[in-house]
């Protein structure tokens, strides 16, 4: 299940497990098509470029890499 997934990435320590655990998330956002709400909703604020699901699944992975190196510094 996703739980032990996630349970073994944060037992292990690994430094990407943040990375890892915000890809598994926008897998599963992009399931219900939230990829396409978040990508109409910026896509006025950002003229110069066309967004894409890539660059959901991006800006995801990014955040969960961030969490996950506060989360190994704090811990």
């Amino acid at each position: 299940s996703i739980y032990c997934l996630f349970y073994w990435l944060r037992r292990e320590r690994l430094l990407l497990s943040g990375l890892v655990e915000g890809l598994i998330v926008a897998w599963i956002l992009v399931q219900f098509d939230v990829d396409k709400i978040c990508i109409e909703v910026l896509q006025p604020f950002i003229k110069q470029y066309e967004l894409t699901t890539s660059h959901f699944y991006f800006t995801l992975g990014f955040i969960g890499f961030i969490s996950g190196c506060i989360y190994q510094i704090h811990k």
